[in-house]
């Protein structure tokens, strides 16, 4: 699945907007061979199944006017819930002090999964103390991360 010239982060945050929710990130995932684009909103509060029907429907225009996407898809959004992933800079930071988890694209130490408490947070990386050993994990090894729900 490719982007044509339309910045697609662009059109999902316009959409977002549109029906007053904020976009909290979107990933391309393969599941069962088929392509899915999944999209988190929120809001203060939370988001609800209505919520997440109205930006679905903004986006899914959005995107076949806009031609943003080749190929077939299917669209999907929801909350980020409570062990929401994480996409930037900013995300990470809300979760410093916290529990979150860490799929590398290549193995950082003899290793690809890391679970600990979110140290520190800069434009380049993220530091975890995982059973009192601190890891320093570039953003550019991330494939994925989350929060992790303590309760």
């Amino acid at each position: 699945m490719t982007e044509k010239k339309t910045d697609l982060l662009a059109l999902l945050q316009t959409a977002s907007e549109t029906v007053a929710l904020s976009l909290w990130g979107h990933e391309f995932v393969q599941e069962d061979g088929q392509r899915i684009l999944r999209v988190y909103v929120d809001k203060p509060g939370g988001v609800d199944l209505d919520d997440c029907a109205r930006a679905s429907r903004q986006m899914s225009r959005l995107l076949d006017v806009e031609e943003a996407l080749e190929g077939r898809f299917n669209l999907e959004v929801s909350s980020p819930g409570i062990e929401r992933p994480l996409f930037n800079v900013a995300q990470y930071t809300q979760f410093l002090g916290e529990m979150i988890a860490i799929k590398t694209q290549e193995p950082l130490d003899k290793r690809r999964r890391f679970k600990g408490v979110l140290r520190t947070v800069d434009e380049t990386q993220v530091t975890m103390d995982i059973d009192g050993q601190s890891f320093t994990i570039p953003f550019a090894m991330i494939d994925k991360a989350h929060a992790v729900s303590t309760s």
